[in-house]
């Protein structure tokens, strides 16, 4: 299991914004991944309804802030909900994954052409511009 969430000081906190199941095929070499939609319907964990996204969230407080017990409970629901085993997991922040990408060098982003939105949700339902140049 590969789970992304905002982490400390984001306005999503743990809430899993991520969530993919990745297995490994040793006999041809390959990976195939499962992406979850972070907005699927669920029997939560602790009981009541809501998305899967929350399920890890209310996990990690329930657990006292416990990665360990927080990753092992998500993957079982994962699991349940799928049918395919998880034996290992990988969580990540968005600070972890910006220094995972700053580790590897980087990665360079071609804008073909200029992009504009003017209707880019901002703070307070409002909007902003949301704005990339070549």
């Amino acid at each position: 299991m590969i789970l992304g969430y905002g982490g400390e000081n984001h306005a999503g906190g743990y809430l899993a914004d991520s969530i993919m199941i990745a297995s490994f095929n040793p006999k041809v070499g390959g990976v195939t991944f499962l992406s979850v939609p972070r907005d699927l319907y669920i029997k939560k964990t602790l009981g009541g309804y809501g998305k899967i996204n929350g399920d890890y969230a209310s996990l990690y407080y329930h657990y006292e802030k416990d990665f360990h017990q927080a990753g092992s409970g998500f993957a079982s629901k994962l699991t349940e909900i799928t049918g395919v085993p998880i034996q290992y997991y990988f969580m990540i922040d968005f600070k972890g994954f910006e220094a995972f990408i700053d580790k590897i060098g980087g990665i360079d982003i071609e804008v073909p052409y200029d992009i504009y939105d003017t209707t880019y949700p901002g703070p307070n339902n409002s909007y902003q511009l949301f704005a990339i140049t070549q």
